[in-house]
Order: structure tokens, then sequence, then C-alpha cells
């Protein structure tokens, strides 16, 4: 139930302008857009574009810890 939701409230946050989602407390990070193309790619079983684009998200994560 709680996946679902938060399917729901992505495809919500996708649809709004960024200076709309920011005047209603959303902050977009700097891997959101990645992050929404590495589950569609996984969502449409592209397994090549999703080890592209999983590389990057990889490196930064081992840059933030």
């Amino acid at each position: 139930m709680r996946a679902k939701a938060d399917r729901m409230y992505r495809r919500i946050c996708d649809g709004l302008t960024p200076k709309v989602a920011e005047a209603f407390g959303h902050r977009r990070s700097g891997t959101e857009e990645i992050e929404r193309q590495l589950r569609d790619a996984v969502a449409e079983k592209d397994w090549e574009r999703a080890k592209r684009l999983s590389g990057p998200l990889a490196k930064q994560g081992r840059q933030a810890g």
C-alpha cells in the first residue's frame, strides 16, 4: 500500500513545475531526475540503460557517505 502511495506522490510531484513544488515545500534532490529515469528503465526492463544510470548514483553515494 505504501509503495502505491509513494508512486502516486512521485507522479504528482513530477507534474508540478519546480517553482510550484518548492512553494509547497517539496525540494528536489540533485539525483531525483536520474532516480526517476532509473525507475523507468527498470520498469521497462531496459537493463543497459539501468546499468548506465546506476553508475552516477553509486558514485554520488560513495562521495556522500
